[in-house]
């Protein structure tokens, strides 16, 4: 999404169809070890909608965007 939009819209994108699934699961999925992994994927959408590299640390895209670290 990001190759084609601006960061803004990226970030609506984001919130639409990425955020709003962890908010909702997070009520079944919450315990599960398997939380880590979430997580990672989550990181991983938030350095793409910055084009950040992977090795890059995720806490300042997410200080520039005003988003939560964790839900």
């Amino acid at each position: 999404m990001r190759e084609i939009t601006d960061v803004k819209t990226a970030l609506i994108t984001y919130h639409a169809l990425f955020h709003s699934l962890l908010s909702y699961g997070v009520i079944t999925w919450g315990g599960s070890p398997l939380t880590i992994d979430i997580f990672k994927l989550q990181k991983r959408a938030i350095r793409a909608i910055m084009r950040v590299p992977q090795w890059y640390s995720s806490a300042t895209p997410y200080i520039s965007l005003s988003l939560p670290k964790r839900l």
